[in-house]
């Protein structure tokens, strides 16, 4: 596993898990519950992505006939420039993935968030939902087996 531009293994910035130390602790950026996550706002703010992003124009900053409709994305806590977004892009905020998460929480007794965070300094952020009850069992009882909801998007265009 390499070092991003940030110099983050993995490209981790921040995440919470509940069931394993991921990446092999291999980061103080993450932190692990040993308790079922089943609100996905406070699992958002545990897995540090309690956020916003704003919006700028780009044509505010730089003058150049190209910036005009482009938006420049920009994290509400720390000023960090997240990416470039053209007016094709839409922007989904980090609560938006916690609110879809919650709601097939509430939908389902069985789920719960498995995981949280963001990546590459906030470019990508992400929650997953595991649905216990659907479980396969593979290889005479030693595999089990779930299945899982991942929400997610990116600030910088690339998802």
């Amino acid at each position: 596993m390499g070092i991003d531009q940030y110099g983050v293994i993995g490209g981790v910035e921040s995440m919470v898990s509940a069931r394993f130390t991921p990446w092999h602790g291999t980061s103080e950026t993450k932190l692990r519950v040993e308790t079922r996550l089943t609100d996905a706002l406070e699992a958002q703010a545990l897995a540090g992505i309690d956020w916003t992003v704003e919006e700028q124009l780009l044509s505010d900053i730089i003058n150049n006939p190209l910036a005009d409709e482009h938006k420049l994305r920009i994290r509400s806590t720390d000023g960090a420039v997240l990416g470039v977004g053209s007016p094709r892009y839409g922007l989904i905020q980090n609560e938006a993935l916690a609110t879809l998460s919650q709601e097939i929480i509430n939908f389902r007794p069985d789920a719960h968030i498995e995981s949280a965070g963001s990546l590459f300094h906030g470019k990508v952020v992400w929650m997953l939902v595991k649905l216990d009850d659907l479980q396969k069992v593979w290889n005479e009882g030693s595999e089990h087996h779930y299945r899982y909801l991942l929400a997610y998007t990116s600030h910088d265009g690339s998802h």
